[in-house]
This record gives C-alpha cells, structure tokens and sequence, in this order.
C-alpha cells in the first residue's frame, strides 16, 4: 500500500525508493535467489537540467549537469594517465547502456572511444574516465561559466 502509485502491480524492473537506491530492481522469482532483489540494467536517462548558456561543450563542462555536457577529446586524467577505451571495461557495456553519454564507437577503435566523460551524474560531480586496471580517476576537464 506504501507504494501504491509507484507502478508495481507486476514484476517488473521499477525503483520505488528513490531516496535509497539510484537503480530499478526487480524480486527474482524461483532459483537459489528466490526472493532476493537484484538491479536491472535498465539506462539512467539524464536529468532535464539545462547546461549552462556560455558552454562550448568541445572545450568545458557545466558544472550545474556535472560535466556530462562535455564533448571534448581529453583522454587523460588529471594525473597524466591515459584513459582506456569505455568498451574495455568488462562488469558493464558502458557504450551500449549510456549511448547519450558521448561515449560513441570511434571510427578507428572498436571499443568506444577513450574520452573524458561522466556517463554517470547519479555518483560523479565531473568528467571521469577508466584506467588501465579498470581504476575511474577523474580528468581535468574545465568547468564553463
């Protein structure tokens, strides 16, 4: 009855606690897991924030959307490491599940290309990219005015 407008009259992937958890869940029904809940690989669609007026978005990020604006073609880390293509990371299909996120397959790589970007405003303030190692740092991506 809490929930009673949240859209689970089936068991479907849906997220009724918003104020708790980031991603839709489902219950798994039968197996080992019966009963237990899991996250689905349903896509975070971005918040319809505005980016900022002045934004050039091949050279900064707004801070007021996290920097998920930028479109820019950094792809070291503020630390001087390189950035790995998104498609390498193996625990998610970045390229597929996000593909508003500018994380697009290069012409010349196969995995997407290895750019600065924060495909993931929910848990990054600014624009990230994966390591060798698998290791998110993030990147020194200008922030627009």
């Amino acid at each position: 009855q809490q929930y009673i407008d949240a859209g689970l009259e089936e068991n479907y992937c849906r997220n009724p606690l918003p104020e708790i958890e980031s991603r839709a869940f489902c219950y798994e029904k039968g197996g080992s897991n019966s009963g237990d809940w899991a996250f689905c690989s349903v896509p975070n669609c971005r918040r319809a924030t505005p980016a900022c007026s002045v934004a050039n978005e091949n050279k900064c990020g707004c801070g007021n959307v996290q920097q998920t604006n930028y479109r820019g073609t950094m792809n070291m880390t503020k630390y001087g490491d390189q950035c790995v293509e998104w498609g390498v990371q193996y625990d998610f299909n970045w390229v597929q599940e996000l593909p508003e996120s500018g994380l697009e397959i290069d012409s010349n790589k196969s995995e997407g290309n290895n750019f600065c970007r924060n495909p993931n405003p929910e848990t990054n303030d600014y624009a990230w990219c994966f390591t060798d190692g698998g290791f998110i740092c993030s990147c020194d991506v200008p922030m627009c005015n």
